[in-house]
């Protein structure tokens, strides 16, 4: 067995060895602790103190910290009793050696300095009670072993190795017991060791089991009083098996002490396995001190001789250097600059000073200082760095013979001396904030553990509220919803204290699987995410989170009483048709209004306002019924049975001119299938059949050839899923929207009533019914007449243009049936007016024209489907095309498709519809043009306002491929410089077929070298064919000589039409943001108690389903107003917010929604299209009012009015259909979008005055009473109609002597957009004085009207002017063209 090397690193001392000395290369690397006691000593030594006090400090260390003198006083102790031994166990390494050996080495450790140093810190001892010990242990110890043959050696030897496993060394059995009474020998404890009784055991004999051979214990002294602990623990040293020693000499001499049976020896192993495993830990412990103490009095003689050493060089040094007086200049009292000096004087001037001596030096050796001039190859700054460089102190010690240097160090210690107060004040200054902050660190943690706890406490509470909102069951997606809800809702809220809601963790994908948490896991998943939250922000989401339940539990309520709504839809629609008349639902709810609500009226919404009817519905006169009352009223009239009348006739009135209206359509011709009914039946689900079956498959099955293309078009989607509203009829769930909106807080009781009352009273006659089937079928109808034909037509466009060739499907069709319908086809020429297209040099058709052609071609031959079926068959057989040409197509129709998709889901911005542009140009380059590298530009038509000489209008040049952006980006092309104003005036492709021989193309890229190429510039047309832009395509980048291919021009045509399309769908909407901008700015000044406006735009998806964007953001700040788009916008997905379902509800209904949800109350507006869909909608945030006051409410329903208005304008234009436009500059698209809505209300407000009566205006003339806000009202309006006058110095008598007819046509002529430039500064003052309730509770329409207009006037000043402070020309590059 190995032996310890720790033990073989100990030297051994002879009877004749000297004092024992370490030499530097013995030295032990001392340890971290072990250098703490060093430098404490190495302190002492350098502060002063002499090597008397050094050495009694280095014993008062060693005798408090080493415990190995207890050992050595337990030798000493069992030396006195037992006496000497020639043969003994090694404590150390476990092996047996010679005492003699042993003796000689312990005495001679006794003798050392070292071993004097610890006996005079605990007890001396005598040597010789060595030799005593000895011999009374060889007496008692007699064991005789023989030697074995070598057959048994193995298995022997084998048993002997088994090592006890509750030993630390477990390689034997200890002979040794320890006294732990502080240092102080026991003498009352006695050793017994019993050994039967001197019995030689040989090897091979059997010692019965249990039989004690060796027994090591303490028995307390009769003295001691009973039951108290045993100080004295004994143990076990193991005899360790040394692999130097012969194996022949290791049977004869090793102890054959097991704890298990060994060659027919046993040794009883009952001893209690506590008491052995604590005397295990004492031997360890002890050991590892006793190696400390050796390393520790190495080390400490170490320090002793080298701080010796350099007192000595120091003494010799201080003999040798004189000190320079000069340097004492540094020593002075100045407590300010000590620490100064300190760091100069130790850091910089000893090798500074050094180096300024050595150029001085360097400078006379070379008589530098009697030229006249520098020397030209000698620079001291860099002969003073190099020095500085290559003597750095932290490489290289400065030399000590230098009388300066050696007098700065004398300063430095005299100022160590002089601030050693300030450094003990420093230093105890330190230690004090240490602890402090030591305290404050674990005080700051227990309150993070105490808030970690609360607010776990507080999650657990509310798992316990979900678990009753819920009934048990808390799902993990409506976790999920929280987190997401909560992270928008206050994305903005704490933008006053600079907090950030940020979620430790990023959020997950929505769960759709239904997982249930526990309360543990629901603690664990919140906590996870909110940790770091601040303590506001986590009290906020604990509130929001109690509320979010609070939403779901009524929720599950609301759903209740949306399926009693549901019922009562399925009970009123008898016909099955799926739509109620809305107009009569309106009659009703007017009719519970008035009877039979009672005294829950307040509870309800009056059915004869908004949001229950809709703004173009109410008539001027409702909008100041409660003009000059706080509040709006929610009494019903005096009047209200002739009311009721009225809105019988009106629904009656308003369906005949719906009749009226599509019978005199004569704009696109419909088939008109009456669906009849016999008296007496009952109207079934099959008459409605035909209206309900799906447009796809119904297509497919009559037009096989088209169904590919049929199915193509149906999978690219893009088409909301939302309901479109129609005042004449409602859908189910539009029913109940409107059920909701109507119903309002109302009391269950009184719900149930009017559910029964509606049930009961609505009734429609048989013909109403079959005229609603009618109208359903025939809108199925139509809706598959369009998806066939665009089936059609793009089966027909085998370019991808967007176009056809009239005179080539004309030739076409006049083979029809043989010829005999061309007198149909002639009609429907001449109704739709193509003869002068039919003439022209290149006669094409639009996808819409030509739906409206096949159409009327249709209708001229005959009223019957049948002839548009074969009709449609005729035309889908004679065009085939071949499998490259539908691939070709194919393709070329998906790169379309994305470009419209990329203006769907852009939110505003043209950036993605420019990049589609070109990665569909490249694809069809690489794909079917040859693979030729091509470059691409967008340029738009701008009136030109910077440089009018140059023409009235230029090329601003927004867009275009990556290597031409340096050079073409942001340039302005006027028609004096290039050919694309040749394709701008003609509206046709304009192709250069080789650049480097026309002359004329506009080259920006002035340094390319090789111009070889072809050049095509497409142009780019709006709805009314009118020309907005080009599209520039060439080959300059491609050095073969490729050109462009008649196909490749007609898709670029086809990319031209489809970025018209993209570019003209963002721009309305930009246009509309600009408009809702402007509008809600105007309300944030009326209504102050409308907090925030959200503008959602409503995007599709490729699945049927749409998201919102978050958009914009609008502000009311009660100063100013400001709005923050969101760039890129924020998605909102219906299975992310289910705590803000009425988001979607309102989009999905296109209605009116009134909710309230997180202490806050909102009223969503949508925003519809032409067809009646919401494209946009807006979240007012009015805050924890429930109701607006009458001002207020007046103002929020006159903005909605004309915001809707204005949105109709806007959408009309795009659409094609001719609109008078109030401002004249149609090019400014930028003024026109945001002075449309304050032209509209300006309108408005002017047809209001002029509607004023004499009587109106003679009462305000008559007015005894001097209002000063009536009177500032007067001035404002006189000063904008004549702003030479000093409108400050006219009185009130004499403002209203102007009040009369005159005035009134002043007004209503008046144009702020042309109009003078007037002093906002002093209108601002006039209108800061005035409050918008005083002027509503005046009681006066005349002076209500006139603040209005001038306030609307004053806006549009000011944003006229903002606008022409916006305006930056591009930039013009005057590069020459070829």
């Amino acid at each position: 067995m190995a032996t310890n090397p720790e033990d073989e690193a100990l030297p051994k001392a002879g009877p004749d060895q000297e004092e024992f000395i370490p030499s530097d290369d013995s030295l032990v690397t001392p340890t971290d602790n072990e250098e703490n006691h060093i430098s404490s000593i190495g302190q002492f030594a350098e502060e002063g103190f002499g090597d008397d006090e050094v050495e009694d400090t280095s014993r008062r260390i060693s005798a408090s910290s080493l415990t190995s003198d207890v050992f050595a006083a337990d030798v000493e102790f069992r030396r006195k009793k037992y006496g000497p031994s020639v043969r003994s166990l090694s404590l150390i390494s476990g092996r047996i050696m010679d005492l003699e050996d042993e003796e000689r080495r312990l005495s001679n450790v006794a003798f050392s300095k070292r071993s004097a140093s610890l006996a005079s810190a605990t007890i001396s001892f005598e040597v010789e009670d060595h030799k005593s010990f000895d011999q009374n242990l060889k007496n008692w110890i007699m064991i005789k072993t023989e030697k074995i043959e070598a057959e048994t050696d193995m298995e022997d030897s084998h048993d002997f190795h088994q090592v006890s496993a509750k030993s630390t060394f477990g390689k034997g059995i200890i002979l040794h017991a320890a006294n732990e009474l502080d240092g102080t020998a026991h003498s009352t404890a006695k050793r017994k060791v019993s050994i039967a009784d001197r019995v030689t055991v040989e090897h091979g004999d059997k010692v019965p089991t249990g039989k004690r051979i060796f027994d090591n214990a303490f028995e307390e002294s009769d003295s001691e009083s009973a039951g108290a602990p045993s100080k004295m623990k004994g143990f076990y040293v193991s005899a360790i098996h040394d692999p130097a020693m012969p194996k022949s000499r290791l049977e004869t001499k090793r102890a054959s002490f097991q704890t298990s049976e060994i060659g027919g020896l046993s040794v009883d192993d009952t001893k209690d396995d506590e008491d052995e495993s604590e005397g295990e830990k004492l031997l360890w412990k002890r050991m590892f001190e006793r190696k400390v103490a050796k390393r520790l009095l190495n080390l400490q003689e170490q320090k002793a001789i080298l701080l010796k050493k350099r007192k000595h060089e120091k003494a010799i040094l201080e003999r040798k250097v004189p000190v320079d007086l000069l340097s004492k200049e540094w020593f002075n009292e100045n407590n300010v600059t000590v620490q100064i000096r300190l760091y100069l004087l130790e850091k910089l001037l000893p090798t500074l000073i050094l180096g300024l001596e050595k150029l001085l030096m360097e400078v006379g050796k070379n008589r530098l200082t009697v030229l006249e001039t520098p020397h030209p190859y000698f620079n001291p700054i860099n002969f003073l760095a190099q020095y500085l460089m290559r003597n750095n102190p932290w490489f290289r010690k400065p030399p000590e013979g230098n009388p300066y240097v050696h007098g700065l160090k004398h300063v430095v210690e005299q100022l160590n001396i002089h601030v050693v107060d300030i450094k003990d004040n420093r230093l105890s200054t330190l230690k004090a904030e240490t602890q402090q902050r030591q305290k404050e660190r674990e005080q700051q943690h227990k309150i993070h553990l105490d808030n970690e706890e609360k607010r776990r406490k507080d999650l657990r509470l509310q798992y316990r509220n979900w678990m009753w909102s819920t009934n048990g069951n808390v799902l993990l997606f409506l976790a999920q919803n929280v987190l997401v809800s909560f992270s928008e809702y206050f994305s903005d809220y704490f933008i006053d204290t600079f907090e950030e809601v940020k979620y430790d963790l990023e959020l997950e994908e929505t769960d759709t699987t239904g997982q249930l948490l526990k309360e543990e896991q629901f603690v664990e998943y919140m906590y996870s995410y909110t940790k770091g939250f601040a303590e506001d922000p986590f009290q906020n989401f604990i509130v929001y989170l109690s509320h979010s339940s609070d939403i779901f539990r009524q929720k599950g309520q609301n759903d209740w009483w949306k399926q009693q709504f549901a019922d009562l839809f399925l009970t009123c629609d008898i016909g099955k048709s799926g739509f109620l008349n809305r107009h009569r639902i309106i009659l009703l709810f007017e009719q519970f209004y008035d009877k039979y609500a009672g005294n829950q009226r307040a509870r309800f919404r009056n059915p004869r306002e908004w949001p229950v009817i809709e703004l173009d519905e109410m008539v001027p006169a409702d909008f100041i019924l409660d003009f000059g009352k706080d509040y709006i009223s929610s009494e019903a009239p005096a009047d209200a049975d002739s009311e009721n009348e009225a809105t019988a006739d009106k629904v009656s009135s308003q369906e005949e001119e719906q009749d009226h209206v599509e019978e005199g359509s004569e704009s696109k011709p419909k088939r008109m299938i009456p669906l009849k009914a016999d008296d007496g039946d009952v109207l079934s689900e099959e008459i409605f059949q035909p209206a309900v079956v799906d447009q796809q498959s119904a297509a497919g099955s009559k037009f096989p050839d088209l169904a590919n293309v049929i199915s193509d078009i149906e999978s690219r989607g893009g088409v909301l899923i939302t309901s479109p509203f129609e005042k004449s009829s409602l859908n189910k769930h539009q029913f109940i929207q409107l059920m909701e909106t109507f119903v309002a807080s109302t009391k269950p009781e009184t719900v149930e009533n009017l559910i029964r009352f509606i049930q009961i009273e609505y009734k429609e006659t048989k013909e109403e019914k079959i005229q609603r089937l009618t109208e359903a079928h025939i809108d199925a109808l139509a809706a598959m007449h369009r998806l066939v034909l665009e089936a059609l037509f793009e089966k027909w466009d085998n370019d991808v243009s967007g176009y056809l060739n009239l005179r080539e499907l004309a030739d076409v069709l006049s083979t029809y049936k043989d010829g005999m319908e061309k007198n149909a086809i002639k009609r429907a020429h001449h109704k739709l007016k193509f003869f002068r297209k039919y003439n022209a040099v290149n006669p094409t058709l639009s996808k819409a024209e030509f739906s409206l052609y096949i159409e009327t071609i249709a209708a001229e031959i005959s009223d019957n489907e049948t002839d548009f079926d074969s009709l449609v068959t005729f035309l889908t057989v004679r065009n085939e095309q071949n499998c490259i040409e539908r691939l070709r197509r194919t393709a070329r129709r998906k790169w379309l498709h994305d470009i419209q998709q990329a203006a769907e889901t852009s939110s505003s911005s043209l950036e993605f519809v420019y990049k589609s542009v070109f990665q569909t140009l490249y694809k069809d380059s690489e794909a079917h043009g040859e693979n030729k590298k091509i470059s691409s530009s967008i340029a738009l038509l701008r009136r030109n306002n910077h440089r009018p000489e140059r023409g009235e209008y230029f090329l601003h040049y927004v867009a275009c491929t990556l290597e031409d952006a340096p050079f073409v980006l942001n340039q302005a092309l006027y028609r004096d410089m290039g050919v694309s104003f040749g394709a701008v005036d003609e509206g046709n492709p304009l192709h250069i077929l080789k650049v480097q021989e026309h002359g004329r193309v506009h080259i920006w890229n002035c340094h390319r070298e090789n111009i070889t190429g072809s050049f095509v510039v497409v142009p780019l047309k709006d709805q009314y064919n009118r020309v907005f832009g080009v599209l520039g395509v060439d080959t300059l980048r491609d050095h073969c000589e490729k050109y462009f291919t008649a196909q490749e021009i007609n898709f670029y045509q086809g990319v031209a039409k489809a970025f018209s399309i993209a570019y003209h769908h963002v721009r309305v909407r930009n246009d509309i943001l600009k408009v809702v901008d402007s509008a809600v700015l105007w309300l944030f000044y009326q209504a102050k108690c409308v907090k925030t406006v959200i503008t959602y735009l409503a995007e599709p998806l490729s699945n049927k389903d749409y998201v919102l964007c978050k958009t914009m953001t609008t502000e009311n700040d009660f100063e100013e107003g400001w709005s923050d788009v969101n760039v890129p916008p924020i998605i909102l997905e219906r299975k992310n917010n289910y705590f803000r379902n009425y988001l979607f509800r309102c989009t999905d209904t296109s209605e009116v929604l009134y909710t309230h949800t997180y202490k806050e109350n909102h009223i969503c507006v949508p925003l519809r299209d032409l067809t009646g869909r919401a494209l946009a909608m807006l979240d007012i945030d009015l805050g924890e009012l429930k109701q607006l006051m009458a001002h207020e409410y007046n103002s929020l329903r006159k903005m909605l009015m004309i915001l809707h208005d204005a949105c109709k304008i806007i959408e009309k234009e795009a659409a094609g259909i001719p609109q008078i436009w109030i401002l004249a500059d149609r090019d400014n698209d930028e003024k026109r979008a945001k002075l449309l809505f304050h032209q509209l209300m300006l309108q408005e407000l002017k047809e209001d005055i002029n509607d004023l009566s004499d009587e109106s205006l003679e009462e305000l003339r008559t007015s005894k009473i001097h209002p000063t806000m009536a009177h500032d009202v007067l001035r404002i309006v006189l000063y904008l109609l004549h702003p030479e006058m000093d409108v400050d110095s006219f009185t009130w008598e004499q403002c209203r002597e102007m009040v009369h007819g005159d005035l009134i046509d002043e007004i209503c002529a008046y144009d702020p957009v042309n109009a003078a430039q007037k002093d906002t500064y002093l209108l601002a003052r006039y209108f800061r004085g005035i409050d918008n309730c005083g002027v509503w509770m005046s009681g006066s329409l005349t002076i209500f009207y006139m603040y209005h207009w001038a306030f609307i006037s004053y806006s549009m000043i000011l944003l006229k002017a903002k606008l022409k402070s916006f305006y930056r020309p591009p930039s013009v590059c005057h590069l020459a063209s070829t």
